[in-house]
């Protein structure tokens, strides 16, 4: 089995990002994304 390329996020299983949604009845109340910065090189890389 060979390991995806380090730049390859779609097939990468590692943790990235991170998103947590707040909500009501009358909408979403806010919206928190986190990313992990030793990540950031690959995503600006695609």
């Amino acid at each position: 089995m060979t390991r995806p390329s380090k730049g390859d996020l779609s097939t990468l299983a590692e943790l990235f990002a991170a998103l947590m949604v707040t909500a009501s009845a009358e909408g979403i109340d806010q919206a928190l994304w986190m990313m992990n910065p030793g990540k950031l090189t690959a995503a600006t890389a695609v």
